[in-house]
């Protein structure tokens, strides 16, 4: 069911994310990489500048300053000026510290993009010291910086870019594939996605797809069937109606049996559709099972087991599926039927006879039910497959070791 919430497409879904994933892992290991090695690095530099600036501790010397200014690369003294307000990056963070744990007076540090200022009392003086960032450190840390933030999502885009179309490329050849095969139609295997996990869900909407064809079928087969049986006993009643003036007492029978065989033929398939239409019912396991005892009350027949639970089911669909086993068996077999109901992580219901079972056409409708038995069985068997697989249950049924045979339908 669709709630009130916007919808977004798989591929957008799953690239935003894996963008912010990628984008936090790669944050979380470039964050990892400054604390781990380039911040050990730059803070070697800063105090190996700072020694070379101030060989002896505790004293600054301004002559002695000058010169050694004056034989380092990309340093030069300027006339004391104002503060900037730009927040100090790491590495003028760390020289600030370590001209003060030198020279032991206090240490202004102004930042810019391109240069450092630090500025502190020498003497009776008060110096200013500008560092070119380029020169002294061998680049330029706000162009590394950027590229560095640059190169990050620009990789976590193509990370996730590449992820999602890897993932919704089998989809959308999954998807195609759907479209292509007709309900009904020749059912074509799906293709390879190279996904494990998709291809077990191609399978099982393949599988879904067959069992929905094949109740079409049957249910197509069955309303021909409906047809071509209503059309027999309305012949007859048509001939009679005409060709008979004053009925006798053979006719008024015929036309009775004939009416009665229309009355039943209509009262299954309208008791199937009832069926199908019902609702799922959270007590309906019981629900059901209790209906089925209240039913039936032939002496050759017995019910086994008791419901600790209450599945969730369709009660109706339940009662028509064993009543048409139950009444199946009683109809065909002369001993004791017997009906049991068991539950696990599933429950499941079973109708045993010591009837020989089935024939080889007895699902399909208005066919016979016996080896050897011209007549029809009528619907029974046919609504029960059809009722099954409009509920998701599954119907097995085979001999028993001790004789006889039995039914089994089996849901979650």
């Amino acid at each position: 069911m669709r709630t009130g919430r916007p919808e977004a497409r798989l591929r957008a879904f799953f690239f935003l994310r894996a963008f912010l994933a990628f984008a936090l892992l790669l944050f979380a290991v470039g964050l990892a990489g400054y604390g781990l090695v380039v911040r050990p690095v730059l803070d070697r530099h800063a105090t190996r500048i700072a020694a070379d600036l101030f060989p002896r501790a505790g004293a600054c010397d301004e002559s002695e300053l000058r010169t050694r200014v004056a034989s380092l690369a990309g340093m030069k003294m300027e006339a004391p000026g104002t503060s900037s307000s730009w927040s100090l990056l790491p590495f003028d963070s760390m020289l600030a510290e370590q001209v003060l744990a030198r020279i032991g007076a206090p240490v202004v540090a102004e930042s810019s993009l391109s240069r450092l200022a630090l500025t502190f009392p020498c003497g009776k003086t008060r110096i200013t010291l500008s560092f070119d960032r380029s020169e002294m450190l061998g680049a330029v840390p706000n162009l590394a910086f950027s590229f560095w933030i640059a190169a990050l999502l620009c990789g976590a885009l193509a990370l996730a870019a590449l992820l999602s179309r890897s993932l919704s490329g089998p989809l959308r050849k999954l998807a195609f594939h759907l479209r292509e095969t007709p309900l009904g139609g020749e059912m074509q295997s799906a293709p390879d996605t190279g996904i494990a996990e998709l291809n077990r869900l191609a399978e099982e909407i393949d599988s879904l797809r067959g069992r929905a064809a094949g109740a079409v079928a049957a249910r197509s087969a069955l309303l021909m069937g409906l047809s071509h049986d209503l059309r027999r006993p309305l012949a007859r009643l048509r001939l009679v109606l005409d060709t008979v003036a004053e009925p006798t007492k053979d006719d008024l029978v015929e036309l009775r049996a004939d009416t009665r065989e229309l009355q039943d033929a209509l009262d299954e398939f309208m008791r199937a559709a009832n069926a199908m239409a019902s609702p799922v019912a959270i007590d309906g396991g019981m629900e059901g099972w209790l209906r089925l005892q209240r039913a039936y009350a032939d002496p050759r027949l017995t019910f086994h087991g008791e419901q600790r639970a209450c599945p969730p089911l369709n009660t109706a669909a339940l009662v028509r599926v064993a009543s048409n086993l139950i009444d199946n068996a009683l109809r065909h077999t002369d001993g004791p039927v017997r009906v049991t109901w068991s539950e696990g992580g599933s429950w499941r219901l079973c109708v045993e006879d010591r009837g020989p079972g089935p024939g080889a056409n007895a699902f399909r409708p208005f066919c016979s039910g016996n080896p050897g038995d011209g007549k029809h069985a009528g619907l029974g068997l046919a609504l029960v497959t059809v009722l099954c697989e409009h509920n998701g249950w599954r119907l097995d049924h085979g001999p028993l070791p001790q004789g006889g045979w039995h039914f089994c339908v089996e849901g979650k």
